[in-house]
């Protein structure tokens, strides 16, 4: 099966790549090429214009869109700085239809929900994004949505849980409770860590992408989750019991707390994607631990 990936340079597409580069023909797309990049698959070059998206794809069984717009740049959130979620899925969409390729497996994101959502988070339910990011995740779900109808296509949108990784940007929760583990050093958190969110390793994250590719079920959105969320506070625990950090955490009840809870329904992706995760929290967690001390 020839596949071809875009967002190979992100999170779930570096563990995609590391997974599966050696089973699978993989292609990836990037606007340039460099020396950093993984040199275990190939690499073309696109500038996402429907004219060049619909060459490269040329011969492709499968497409596998990872690449998006996460965060806003430092003291600016608008629209218009996550338009490329839009338009850049739409051109592949686009380019599919002139190839051909029925199958593409779309990022989406656990965003698409808010606390204006009954937990925990199903499919079927109206979703209301709190946030621009997520906004726009929704609005390529329902462009996908229509090009599935109108051009027959088998368009699968993984909204994904938050991904435990201790490759998180640096300044970001989970980069620095890994970190600080990591250099024994005091955990601070903000309030009684009281607030519970849902996590999927990035492994199990990348290895549900190869589950939705290889399905024939027909389009839609899965939520692709561990049916289990952790508060802050027991997450920060964890984490420094499997490093050995002995420094405590430190509460700033003080602070304010983010209190939202996020949890999603995942049996649907279950039931028609044959995909559950395999790594529990602490797994996970071990998992890191192991790799970082390679």
């Amino acid at each position: 099966m020839k596949l071809m990936v875009t967002g190979a340079s992100g999170l779930i597409g570096k563990a995609f790549i590391d997974l599966y580069s050696t089973e699978y023909n993989l292609t990836a797309l990037t606007r340039k090429i460099s020396s950093t990049l993984n040199d275990n698959i190939n690499w073309v070059e696109t500038d996402y214009t429907v004219d060049s998206l619909s060459k490269v794809l040329s011969g492709a069984d499968a497409v596998i869109h990872m690449a998006g717009i996460r965060l806003p740049p430092p003291n600016e959130d608008n629209f218009l700085h996550y338009l490329d979620n839009i338009t850049i899925s739409e051109n592949i969409f686009k380019a599919c239809v002139n190839n051909s390729i029925m199958k593409i497996v779309c990022a989406s994101t656990r965003s698409v929900y808010s606390e204006l959502n009954k937990t925990p988070w199903i499919e079927s339910d109206t979703a209301i994004p709190a946030s621009l990011y997520g906004a726009s995740k929704l609005a390529m779900e329902s462009i996908a949505s229509i090009y599935s109808k109108k051009y027959k296509l088998n368009i699968k949108c993984l909204r994904i849980a938050q991904i435990l990784s201790a490759n998180e940007r640096k300044g970001y929760l989970l980069r620095t409770l890994f970190d600080r583990a990591k250099a024994n050093e005091e955990q601070i958190i903000f309030g009684t860590g009281e607030g519970k969110r849902e996590y999927i390793y990035v492994k199990d994250a990348a290895r549900s992408f190869l589950h939705a590719v290889q399905s024939n079920e027909h389009y839609g959105n899965y939520n692709i989750g561990t049916d289990y969320a952790i508060s802050i506070k027991e997450l920060a625990e964890q984490i420094n019991k499997t490093y050995g950090c002995v420094s405590p955490v430190k509460y700033l009840t003080g602070k304010q707390e983010d209190l939202n809870k996020s949890l999603m329904d995942c049996s649907k992706a279950a039931k028609y994607l044959n995909f559950q995760a395999d790594f529990t929290i602490e797994d996970a967690i071990k998992d890191i631990y192991c790799e970082m001390k390679k």
